[in-house]
């Protein structure tokens, strides 16, 4: 393993950068507005100007808000892409690699303390159980962490068809379906999803604030359509992780990572998370056992990618 890496969590609204020492400490992390630069590279190599000369990295580890397939990233909400090889040879690093940004927020999760969440509800961990990492962001990504062989799956379940439980939930998702075509998860349930939510429920059909604009009015309570989308955000978001808890059998928990629901605050209704996440029929009790977190730390995927380099240097002395 090289001296210094560097990390970068490259989202579609921030670009997150630290480099790790050998020891895996994590320093110099560093945020910056993706919106400022016009391509990945342009972001790293303004990063590692700022660096100390004897700081300078010859390996990275990038987390990307983008499916990884082959050797070439696309990021699904920003007009980014590149060459995994060519950007390490661009960058003259002579090792790249690149992870999904939940799958290093999933590896995270087995470096958390009880500082770095605030827990929703009832319900407790089963110790080596599976561990679930849902981010509502710019998009919506979902990562499952198998703590025991501290393997991550990593899937794009952001875009499977998001599903209502009721006729009020029914009319949201068709209005949302006429704007888009398809409701999918991330449609709803990210930072753009609340401007969907509130133009979905409005009866104005006024234009949506943007979602930083939402989530402070449902703080405020001062606007009842943004009260009424932080509640339906909270209700759906609730009915989903306890599917995708289902589906992995998460009895470890699910970690509610991402900015949207720390942005929301207050107006993030804890109870109707909660009351959607347990309402499975006859699957309540199994769900009623499964704990739910909000996640504080926003560097996150930062260490993520700082436990990943560790865990796949000692996989690899392993071999």
């Amino acid at each position: 393993m090289p001296s210094v890496h560097l990390l970068a969590d490259l989202g579609a609204t921030n670009s997150r950068f630290a480099i790790a020492s050998p020891g895996g400490r994590v320093r110099h992390m560093r945020i910056f507005q993706a919106d400022d630069f016009v391509t990945p590279l342009a972001a790293i190599r303004h990063y590692l100007a700022e660096l100390p000369p004897g700081d300078a990295p010859s390996d990275a580890a990038l987390a990307v808000a983008a499916p990884i397939v082959g050797g070439r990233i696309a990021f699904v909400n920003r007009g980014w892409s590149f060459s995994i090889d060519g950007l390490r040879k661009r960058l003259g690093f002579s090792r790249l690699l690149v992870l999904n940004d939940l799958e290093a927020q999933a590896y995270a999760l087995l470096d958390l303390t009880t500082d770095d969440h605030r827990k929703i509800g009832r319900g407790r961990a089963a110790h080596g159980s599976p561990m679930l990492a849902v981010g509502p962001g710019t998009g919506l990504g979902m990562a499952a962490l198998l703590p025991d062989s501290q393997r991550v799956i990593a899937g794009e379940a952001g875009h499977a068809t998001l599903a209502a439980t009721n006729a009020a939930e029914g009319r949201v998702l068709a209005a949302i379906r006429r704007q888009y075509g398809h409701a999918s998860v991330e449609r709803a349930l990210s930072g753009p999803g609340l401007s969907a939510l509130y133009r979905a429920l409005s009866s104005s059909g006024r234009t949506a604030p943007e979602p930083a604009e939402i989530a402070h009015r449902a703080q405020a309570r001062r606007d009842a359509v943004a009260v009424k989308t932080a509640q339906v955000f909270s209700r759906l978001l609730g009915g989903f992780c306890g599917d995708m808890a289902l589906a992995f059998g998460a009895l470890g928990g699910v970690y509610l990572v991402g900015g949207v629901v720390p942005g929301l605050g207050r107006a993030f209704d804890r109870r109707a998370f909660r009351a959607a996440f347990e309402a499975k029929g006859r699957y309540r009790d199994y769900l009623a056992r499964v704990p739910a977190f909000v996640v504080t730390r926003n560097d996150l995927g930062l260490r993520g990618l700082a436990f990943y380099l560790r865990l796949h240097a000692a996989r690899h002395r392993r071999d």
